[in-house]
């Protein structure tokens, strides 16, 4: 059965700064390099960008989200719905009074750890052995060497379609989105 290449984006996503491509091949985003198509595949330039984005989506569109893809496996019947790319748009890290990082969700973990070593920070090297970003080693709750990414984390912004749910890291991220009652994760911040 053949499929019609969808030509127009939908109206909601017409003002947006970032790139839209619509039944875009996951196999071009993942690590596996398989799998069927994304309905729509948006990359957000900015953290302001994907906040807007998350203004306008009607909360009845599946939204899916894919860092680096890193051992991402996707079916062969593709993805329905959005799927938000945040390795290319959200990779600000810096420096915060000399001893904290600030870091958004598309960073890879191994520049987490690179960076925070250079800047003489410890607790955080067991990120260079995990692969990806550094929010789906968050969302994940990824480890290496029996250390988990909570480590050392004082602060995790999750931004919803309709609200910001800033908490304090208790190790259990999928625990903590459910008591905010988010219905979407977007980027994570550690601030």
């Amino acid at each position: 059965m053949m499929v019609k290449r969808k030509t127009d984006p939908p109206d909601f996503l017409a003002d947006l700064e970032g790139e839209l491509f619509v039944d875009e091949p996951m196999s071009k985003h993942t690590s596996w390099r398989s799998g069927g198509t994304a309905d729509y595949f948006y990359t957000p330039e900015n953290r302001a960008d994907l906040l807007a984005l998350l203004a306008q989506l009607p909360l009845s569109l599946p939204v899916t989200w894919v860092g680096l893809g890193s051992n991402l496996l996707v079916r062969d019947g593709g993805i329905r719905g959005i799927v938000i790319r945040t390795s290319k748009g959200l990779r600000e890290i810096k420096l915060l009074d000399g001893k904290r990082v600030y870091a958004e969700s598309g960073v890879s973990s191994a520049k987490v750890a690179r960076f925070s070593t250079a800047n003489s920070l410890t607790g955080v090297e067991f990120l260079a052995g995990v692969p990806g970003s550094f929010g789906g080693a968050l969302a994940m709750n990824a480890g290496a060497f029996g250390v988990k990414p909570g480590t050392g984390l004082s602060q995790l912004n999750a931004r919803t379609a309709r609200a910001s749910a800033p908490g304090s890291w208790r190790g259990r991220f999928r625990s903590h989105i459910d008591r905010c009652n988010c219905r979407r994760r977007a980027g994570l911040f550690q601030e």
